[in-house]
């Protein structure tokens, strides 16, 4: 409330209160009371206050009307923006209802995946299926999964890295023994070589022992065939039987 508005309402509620009424003789009252106006006797008395509203009122009641058009022109104003509000207000709602949808449908597509990593590492670590537990879980089949208790994607993908470090860490150490396993291969070829070289070497000195065996055996028989005296004949036999040539000229091919 401005200040010449409140002029105009102190001016008001100082005046006699209405409502007012005027006749023909332009007669002015309030009631049965006169406010100002012509009797018999001449003027009727007016009160100050009532005076100095009747003497504003030219200009107040056009001030007030020209603000009823702001006011008004003010709401018209406001009811137009309090319609876009509305409609902002519709659209947003259903924008509201919209995301929640989004929203649910995001938490849905989560769950899932949440389960299906779940599933998935579950079955990979090595968790026990519900199907295996028949009586806890009743009519359970291979479609129910594993168990992985209070597990989400994060902390089973935590469970399922230590176990890979594990692993890495084995095939480490396996990688350690197929190298020495390698190597000792690699020395058991050498050492099988070796054995085999020294075999045909052996061989060898075997043949050229059989070989000098069978000379030295013919020799002897040639020397016995050419001795004359019987005693000399019974002493190379002695050396023959003696040596194992015998044996061995049995064994030797015609």
């Amino acid at each position: 409330m401005n200040d010449r508005v409140k002029e105009i309402k102190e001016r008001c509620e100082k005046a006699t209160p209405g409502p007012w009424m005027f006749d023909e003789s332009l007669h002015v009252a309030a009631g049965f009371d006169p406010i100002f106006g012509w009797d018999g006797a001449g003027k009727t008395e007016c009160k100050e206050s009532d005076a100095r509203f009747i003497a504003h009122a030219r200009e107040d009641i056009p001030y007030l009307l020209a603000r009823v058009a702001e006011l008004e022109e003010f709401l018209a104003g406001a009811n137009t923006g309090r319609t876009k509000m509305s409609d902002l207000y519709s659209a947003a709602y259903d924008r509201a209802e919209a995301v929640t949808k989004e929203r649910d449908a995001l938490r849905l597509a989560c769950s899932e995946a949440n389960d299906e990593v779940c599933q998935t590492l579950g079955k990979a670590l090595g968790y026990p299926w519900f199907k295996d537990d028949q009586k806890n879980f009743p009519g359970a089949d291979e479609t129910h999964g594993v168990c992985v208790g209070e597990h989400v994607a994060e902390t089973i993908a935590e469970a399922a890295a230590k176990r890979i470090a594990e692993l890495e860490e084995q095939c480490s150490a396996c990688e350690d023994v197929a190298k020495e396993c390698i190597g000792l291969r690699r020395e058991v070829a050498i050492s099988r070589n070796e054995l085999r070289d020294e075999i045909d070497v052996a061989a060898v000195r075997i043949r050229v022992l059989k070989t000098w065996q069978a000379s030295a055996a013919a020799l002897l028989v040639d020397m016995m065939s050419a001795c004359d005296s019987g005693q000399l004949q019974r002493e190379a036999q002695a050396l023959i039987d003696s040596s194992g040539y015998r044996k061995h000229l049995e064994t030797v091919p015609k």
